[in-house]
């Protein structure tokens, strides 16, 4: 290199660059790299949602129903795209339910209205009426069809006035029956959808805290030196600045040729990288699902559970699918009936046989037993059957009561007319009671509180309206003796009926929680409150030598 010969006379100093202007040349360097890296990233974010969006297509192309729709986009690895499938499809699911429940309220409405005017029909003309107007309503004729064609209808309709009445109760009964009907199936649709939308949230959200933790757990595996080289590289990670650019060590098992780690297609990821992945989210999944209580969640993460236990995983690292429900139960995290409930009996077997071998303190009995112990009811449930099973043991005692009064009627220890009535109600009251007037003061006393229990027990089943109508009757007309007779056996039959819904109530709560049929027989077997006095044997003796 030539120098300057004024320079070295001193003639003109050296000329030196300002360190300010190399700070910013620097500066200039590192947002130039930045933004380099910037736009890197912008790019691999187009691509990969390219190439998401082809993969999501293909999905959809190849599902046949909405179920294989979101197994696809999971084995896809669009999870995201998986859960915003299942909350449009709850959304869908909640709209048509909406649709439905309006439909029902408007028949309801329409049902009640032609329920109020059945009571002002007096005469078959009117009947008939009554019945071409129902037919020709859109949200009665359902209805009305069931009864058959309307000529077959309107040849039904009796002339005869006290067949005409009989027929006419027959109809305000089945109008009563079909309106709770539609109540009831108001309220199921109702309870369903809210099932569904609970249960995809649930599963959504099992999901979505299993990919955090797995993310979070395996970036923290990437600090380790035995596993940092597992991790692929990123031209996204720069160097830091003022040292060389070192190459990085891969090992020859997951080494790849000079293409880029993120390649046009998407993000490469050797199959043992993602194998950890996998194990991991699962063991996670599987403390989720030990700790999970509702049946529709545990089904859904279930189902994820069984997606991923058949991939590389598996294969890669060995693990069970069942080793996250193991070393929950192994280190007591979970105990052992919760987390064990709803396995099949080959998966219990499989946890034994894993438990004696990874904890081999642990005591199988204690699992064997968890295997085939019931889920404990929750406290609402436990609650809601005990109610139940006391309108059980309420209702036993009414019908006792009913049957007690029925016998006297039948017998004739009680005689029911207006004089009758009157002359035994001046007995009492004169002191000069018999059987038959003391019979009578324990059939009001009685007939108050047989009311007030049989519409309280019948309230909200089917039997509501009927046995509402019975108990009036009674109170409005109790001087005639077959009369009051009839609706008595009338409401027993009704209560028995309300008994063995409540049954089925409590038989259909236990079996959701794997509990065996309860058995009633202790709450049935009530004795009757009715007719306990002692018999008059002096009276008796007395009306026999009279001759009576």
């Amino acid at each position: 290199m030539t120098v300057d010969a004024r320079i070295l006379l001193g003639l003109q100093p050296m000329k030196l660059d300002s360190p300010v202007n190399a700070l910013a040349q620097i500066a200039q360097l590192q947002a130039a790299r930045q933004q380099a890296e910037a736009g890197a990233l912008e790019l691999q974010t187009k691509r990969q949602a390219l190439t998401d969006d082809a993969t999501a297509r293909r999905v959809y192309s190849e599902s046949t129903d909405d179920a294989s729709l979101i197994s696809g986009l999971n084995k896809a690895g669009l999870g995201k795209q998986a859960m915003t499938v299942r909350e449009k499809l709850a959304e869908l699911a909640e709209k048509q339910t909406q649709a439905q429940r309006h439909q029902m309220e408007a028949s309801k409405l329409a049902l009640g209205s032609k329920r109020d005017l059945l009571t002002m029909v007096q005469n078959p003309q009117q009947m008939a009426q009554w019945m071409q107007a129902g037919y020709a309503d859109p949200l009665t004729k359902p209805l009305f069809e069931q009864m058959g064609p309307l000529d077959r209808s309107l040849e039904n309709i009796p002339t005869e006035p006290a067949a005409f009445q009989t027929f006419l109760q027959k109809n305000a009964m089945g109008f009563d029956a079909f309106i709770k009907d539609q109540t009831s199936r108001e309220n199921n649709a109702a309870t369903n959808a809210s099932r569904e939308r609970a249960a995809a949230t649930m599963a959504a959200g099992a999901n979505m805290r299993a990919n955090q933790r797995a993310q979070v757990e395996y970036g923290i595996n990437a600090l380790d030196p035995t596993t940092a080289p597992m991790i692929p590289a990123s031209p996204l990670m720069a160097q830091p600045r003022g040292l060389p650019a070192a190459p990085r060590q891969v090992p020859a098992s997951v080494a790849t040729p000079a293409a880029p780690a993120l390649p046009i297609g998407g993000r490469s990821v050797p199959p043992s990288v993602q194998a950890g992945r996998d194990s991991e989210r699962l063991r996670i999944l599987q403390e989720e699902l030990a700790k999970e209580q509702d049946p529709a969640s545990r089904q859904a993460i279930q189902a994820e559970i069984s997606r991923l236990s058949p991939g590389p995983s598996a294969a890669l690292t060995g693990a069970s699918p069942l080793a996250g429900i193991v070393e929950a139960i192994g280190t007591g995290k979970v105990p052992a009936e919760t987390a064990l409930s709803g396995l099949k009996p080959g998966a219990k077997a499989q946890v034994l046989a894993e438990l004696q071998q990874r904890f081999p303190n642990y005591d199988p009995a204690k699992v064997k037993a968890a295997g085939t112990a019931a889920k404990p009811l929750p406290t609402a449930i436990a609650k809601q059957q005990n109610e139940e099973l006391q309108a059980v043991g309420t209702f036993a005692g009414l019908n006792a009561d009913l049957a007690a009064l029925g016998q006297q009627l039948e017998s004739g220890k009680l005689k029911l007319g207006p004089v009758s009535n009157l002359a035994n109600e001046a007995r009492n009251l004169v002191g000069m009671s018999t059987e038959e007037s003391r019979n009578l003061a324990s059939f009001k006393a009685k007939l108050e509180n047989l009311r007030n229990g049989v519409l309280l027990l019948n309230k909200g089943v089917q039997t509501e309206g009927d046995a509402k109508r019975a108990m009036n009757e009674i109170l409005a007309n109790p001087n005639d003796t077959r009369l009051v007779a009839q609706r008595l056996r009338e409401i027993q039959a009704l209560n028995e009926r309300a008994v063995e819904l409540r049954k089925n109530q409590v038989n259909q709560l236990r079996a959701e929680f794997g509990h065996p049929p309860m058995d009633f027989g202790k709450f049935q077997t009530q004795p009757a409150s009715v007719g306990l006095g002692k018999r008059d044997i002096h009276a008796e003796a007395e009306a026999i030598l009279r001759g009576k």
